[in-house]
């Protein structure tokens, strides 16, 4: 996150940190009362910045506060912990074993997914008479990571003699909680029953989480004993489908992406705008100049296609989007200078562009659109 500057950058996004805060108390209204959240804020929160959101989820009364927190990486985990101290942090992804004596120093938990990971988990948490407290991880159907059937009971065995190897939590990631109920629940069931089989071998106490985002809003059987949202905690809908769900209007969009007119011209019938002429105009044209482009994230492949706002109302994107600019049409929009805002993801009036709507555009999800917006976008907190 980047400090207030003087006069605003050629480009930037707007983090509004009570709208994360309301996200969360609205997934705790879908929730049964008791139900905790680990809120996911891998990928510098989806893009949006993890550390004031860190912070603003540890914050505040009991329905705005996260429970946990998930990061992917170790070293993700370590930065937020460095910010929020004393908040539990679940690493997603899995650790190489080289890793393991950090985490546990640090008290970072991660995920287990074999006999052999339980041992040498054991083996170091021994040596510095700390206890890990990691999680075993199932896969009931994703294929990434996590134990299969056939290794769930020699780990349970094992881990029966790993006395300072905590079972905190026992999870699974759902492969198509947003397009296919019938895998979804398929995975689900596959899930009961191997838990069933970490109960009847004592792990009571460990923790059963399973529903993300999209599972949160559509499959009320997984919400188990916490959750794990990534984009609704963002006010992101997990599909532009979704996105015009009824319980979407409980959720508030977090980011707006901004950016500056840097230059205005008239383009003649015929000119060609940006490489290739990929655009090339059919009539004289207004043309700003925007100070953004794919290397802050903008994806290239909405050359040609999206909108920006300017004064509240649209302008579209002309040819390619390049590196550091894009070209915009205000021929309709009077009175447009340089030097004043535009908005590429966010609302100006009464029109918005969503994050869902851009994502449709280019056949992908939305968490590639904010998690690849760039380091050199200030993320500001007005």
């Amino acid at each position: 996150m980047s400090t207030p500057l003087s006069a605003p950058p050629a480009a930037w996004a707007d983090i509004d940190l009570t709208a994360i805060q309301h996200n969360l108390r609205a997934i705790r209204q879908q929730l049964p009362p008791g139900t905790q959240i680990a809120a996911v804020l891998k990928a510098n929160a989806y893009g949006h910045g993890a550390l004031p959101i860190a912070k603003a989820l540890s914050s505040g009364d009991s329905d705005t506060r996260a429970d946990w927190f998930c990061a992917a990486t170790l070293d993700e985990a370590l930065a937020i912990q460095a910010h929020v101290p004393g908040m539990p942090i679940l690493t997603l992804t899995a650790l190489c074993p080289d890793q393991f004596a950090e985490a546990i120093q640090a008290g970072i938990e991660f995920p287990i997914e074999s006999v052999d990971s339980i041992r040498a988990v054991q083996t170091l948490a021994a040596k510095t008479g700390k206890i890990a407290r990691v999680h075993l991880k199932l896969d009931t159907g994703m294929s990434r990571l996590g134990a299969q059937d056939s290794q769930i009971p020699a780990m349970l065995s094992e881990w029966q003699s790993c006395l300072q190897v905590e079972m905190a939590g026992i999870y699974t990631h759902f492969a198509s909680a947003d397009c296919d109920l019938d895998e979804t629940r398929a995975q689900w069931q596959r899930f009961e029953r191997m838990l069933k089989q970490a109960r009847a071998a004592g792990f009571t106490r460990a923790l059963a989480h399973a529903a993300n985002s999209a599972a949160i809003l559509r499959h009320p059987e997984s919400h188990a004993q916490a959750v794990r949202p990534g984009l609704l905690i963002y006010g992101i809908a997990p599909t532009p489908e979704m996105a015009e769900a009824p319980l979407m209007k409980s959720f508030k969009p977090a980011l707006s992406l901004k950016s500056r007119i840097v230059s205005l011209r008239d383009v003649p019938a015929g000119a060609g705008v940006s490489y290739g002429a990929l655009y090339r105009a059919s009539r004289p044209l207004r043309v700003a100049t925007l100070g953004i482009g794919y290397a802050d994230g903008y994806p290239r492949r909405l050359s040609n296609q999206s909108e920006v706002l300017a004064r509240g109302r649209r302008a579209p994107v002309l040819g390619k989007i390049c590196m550091d600019m894009i070209m915009v049409d205000v021929s309709a929009i009077p009175g447009v200078s340089v030097g004043e805002t535009v908005t590429l993801i966010g609302s100006e009036g009464n029109e918005q562009i969503r994050v869902e709507s851009l994502a449709a555009m280019i056949d992908t999800t939305p968490h590639e659109i904010t998690t690849c917006l760039g380091s050199r976008l200030p993320r500001l907190c007005p």
